[in-house]
This record gives C-alpha cells, sequence and structure tokens, in this order.
C-alpha cells in the first residue's frame, strides 16, 4: 500500500504502462486507467493516514 500512496502524478504513465502488460487490467484506455489508479493513490494515502488497511483486488 505505501509504494501506491508513494506514486506522484507524473509517474502514473509508466505505472499505467507496466500495468497494461498484465491480464488483469481492467480498462482498455489509459484515462480510464489513470482515474483509476489516482483514485486508489487517494484510498492508500488515506489508509495510511488513518492507520487502517486496504486490501486490493487486483493486478498492479
Amino acid at each position: 500500500m505505501k509504494a501506491l500512496a508513494d506514486v506522484e502524478a507524473h509517474e502514473m504513465t509508466a505505472v499505467i504502462e507496466k500495468w497494461k502488460e498484465s491480464s488483469e487490467v481492467p480498462y482498455d484506455n489509459d484515462q480510464d486507467l489513470q482515474d483509476l489508479l489516482a483514485a486508489l493513490c487517494r484510498l492508500s494515502k488515506l489508509a495510511l493516514e488513518r492507520e487502517e488497511d486496504l486490501y486490493l483486488w487486483n493486478c498492479l
């Protein structure tokens, strides 16, 4: 979760390209993937701030 929380906006394109290499990518367009990744990053940061866990059922 820490790694996801640490993803910066300028790194998202590289993360998305790597994610698209997997068979578990949930969308077929980069904008939807970027929106999802940004939301997951925000949730990860919030969970860390609250000292909570976040279970991700996906491949990142």
